[in-house]
């Protein structure tokens, strides 16, 4: 039994020995996913809760409610919801064709073979870690049978909302109930990314967070669009947006007279339309030197070039361009802003390691190391620092379960 279990742990997948690196069964299934998660990604981070939501299966109703309200600047707002319309297809199309243009030159740059298992094998890790989604999808599907509310995230993200504006209007003497439409959307905007740079920002500083969430998604020597592993559990980025969510949809309500809820999700439909690139490596020189990218993905929370960056395998790297909002404000503001490199740089984990590539151990990896270490030193001192330490931190016995071996050429 211990024998089967560890063959499946450290099962790898090697070309030409396994149906899954078959490029008659990878090329349509990177088309067909391309289109198909570029809507999923796009409707699930328009899905703003609060006092709209937008999706594709609302918009009707929501334009009756627009146009059927007496709002200020009404010339403007009656027509956003044709403009997220317009901008939903136009960020489902250009996150197709990047993720599939990326395939062909991706193949062509590194071969075929080698793409194929990586591929493979990076893919199983997403599917991987994005079952818990799938199974709380599935339990809520079953528990609004007996009518309880299965829309979790909504009714969490509502709450908060509004349990932080009492808590603001008790500490505050005033509202600011501001009628400058511009100005309180470029602030809400602003302030909404701050939530989203501090998680990141402490799964790179405190280990709990780094080998439980986020080092899956630094694995990858080699960047693909749809084999860029999440952060491991997929419920924890979930998790993770929820401040962001409630931090826009709070504030702007409090600087405004209103929640600018469908101006966030126009906002960060319009972020997500190049966001493909963040994750490929192929398109680094493109995303380099063509203004018009580099500038639209700067502008857009210093996605493209910079993300890309982030990813950098260089030591000095390991802590640079989390997402800081537009022009990477929070990034240059508490420095952590990285300028892009000329030329591609390595990109993976800190000095590339040669790393177990079993795709239950890339997602699983973490735990395996926290239990261990809890298990095997038994000082509370040094428990407390495997749970709440630096990333840096190393109890007296510990063992990766990720890394077979150092890189003794550091980068």
């Amino acid at each position: 039994m211990r024998n089967t279990f560890n063959k499946i742990w450290n099962f790898e997948i090697q070309y030409g020995k396994n149906w899954l690196t078959n490029t008659q069964l990878i090329k349509p299934f990177i088309w067909i996913v391309a289109i198909g998660y570029a809507f999923f990604v796009v409707m699930i981070f328009s899905e703003i809760s609060g006092s709209t939501s937008v999706n594709a299966f609302n918009i009707l109703e929501l334009i009756q409610q627009y146009e059927s309200n007496n709002f200020s600047l009404t010339n403007i707002r009656e027509f956003l919801p044709y403009v997220w319309i317009a901008v939903a297809i136009f960020a489902v199309i250009t996150r197709s064709i990047i993720t599939i243009h990326s395939y062909y030159l991706s193949v062509k740059e590194i071969g075929e073979e080698k793409f194929n298992k990586y591929f493979s094998t990076f893919i199983l890790t997403f599917l991987i870690g994005s079952t818990t989604m799938v199974i709380l999808s599935v339990i809520g599907w079953f528990l609004s049978f007996e009518n309880f509310n299965a829309d979790w995230m909504n009714s969490l993200i509502n709450n908060g909302v509004t349990k932080f504006n009492g808590l603001i209007k008790s500490i505050l003497p005033f509202s600011l109930n501001s009628d400058n439409y511009i100005l309180s959307l470029i602030a809400s905007i602003l302030i909404a990314y701050f939530p989203g740079y501090i998680v990141h920002n402490l799964c790179h500083r405190t280990r709990l967070l780094w080998l439980l969430a986020h080092r899956p998604h630094h694995c990858p020597d080699f960047l693909f669009p749809l084999a860029a592993p999440n952060n491991n559990l997929a419920i924890l980025e979930y998790l993770m947006a929820i401040p962001g969510a409630i931090f826009f949809i709070a504030i702007s309500g409090m600087i405004y007279h209103e929640p600018l809820t469908i101006e966030l999700a126009i906002w960060f439909t319009l972020c997500f339309s190049l966001e493909s690139i963040n994750h490929s490596i192929v398109h680094y020189d493109m995303a380099l030197k063509n203004p018009i990218i580099k500038n639209f993905t700067t502008f857009f929370g210093g996605n493209g070039v910079y993300h890309l960056v982030h990813h950098s395998a260089k030591k000095q790297d390991q802590n640079v361009n989390l997402g800081g909002g537009p022009f990477l404000i929070w990034d240059r503001i508490f420095g952590t802003y990285r300028k892009p490199y000329e030329v591609v740089m390595p990109i993976g984990l800190t000095n590339q390691p040669k790393i177990n590539m079993s795709p239950l151990n890339i997602v699983f990896n973490g735990f395996s190391q926290i239990w261990y270490e809890l298990k095997m030193n038994r000082n509370w001192k040094i428990r407390f620092k495997i749970i709440f330490g630096d990333v840096n931190y190393k109890p007296p016995i510990t063992k990766d379960f990720l890394i077979l071996s150092e890189c003794f050429n550091p980068i």
